[in-house]
């Protein structure tokens, strides 16, 4: 049987594809708001751009703010 390049993917990395997305969009929401909290000289319309980038990774990866705010690194530095 011949794999599709997505499912060589995620064979790569043991993962199905549905944790794969989860946790492709807690990494990327958290890198927003990591970047958001403590990247210096941002001006407040870009750490609201960047907040809103990690609501909406969040809402693609099927999960909510107040349902993974514990899993993610983002209090300190």
């Amino acid at each position: 049987m011949r794999l599709t390049r997505r499912e060589e993917h995620f064979e790569l990395y043991g993962l199905d594809a549905d944790t794969f997305k989860v946790n492709f969009a807690l990494d990327e929401a958290q890198a927003s708001i990591r970047a958001a909290r403590f990247a210096p000289e941002l001006t407040s319309t870009e750490r609201i751009t960047l907040l809103r980038d990690a609501v909406t990774r969040l809402h693609h990866g099927g999960l909510k703010w107040r349902d993974v705010k514990d899993k993610l690194y983002i209090d300190e530095r």
